[in-house]
């Protein structure tokens, strides 16, 4: 199992060989992860605590400084498989002052898929969440 500071797991993170060809997804079909958007967490984290964590869609309160690590070695993963990441405050225009009031902002909750045959774009159900 990987590092579960997060208040979530990512299956053998700290296994996983930065090798610069390809991760497994689990999508085959849909080819190599090109580019993400990513948001580096920060201070927001400070306004999860025990009373609000699942408002924010925590499992629980997260260890600051361990999410942060596991974070960075997510994204070092990513780039050393020749993942182009996009830091999701670098391309923010208006609302910017939202991002250190938003602590489940790492999520990133709407994604979307895009390949050569089609596009897809798809937005989380906070409902849904633990079903």
């Amino acid at each position: 199992m990987g590092d579960s500071s997060m208040g979530c797991q990512i299956e053998n993170l700290n296994e996983v060989k930065k090798t610069g060809s390809s991760i497994a997804y689990g999508c085959d079909e849909l080819g190599k992860l090109k580019s993400v958007l990513m948001h580096t967490p920060g201070d927001e984290l400070l306004l999860v605590n025990e009373s609000n964590y699942e408002h924010w869609l925590y499992d629980k309160v997260p260890e600051i400084s361990g999410y942060i690590k596991e974070h960075m070695r997510y994204q070092e993963l990513l780039e050393s498989n020749g993942v182009r990441v996009y830091e999701l405050a670098d391309h923010v225009e208006e609302n910017k002052d939202l991002i250190t009031r938003l602590p489940n902002l790492t999520f990133l909750h709407d994604t979307a898929v895009i390949s050569k045959k089609r596009s897809n774009a798809f937005k989380n159900a906070p409902a849904c969440k633990g079903k």
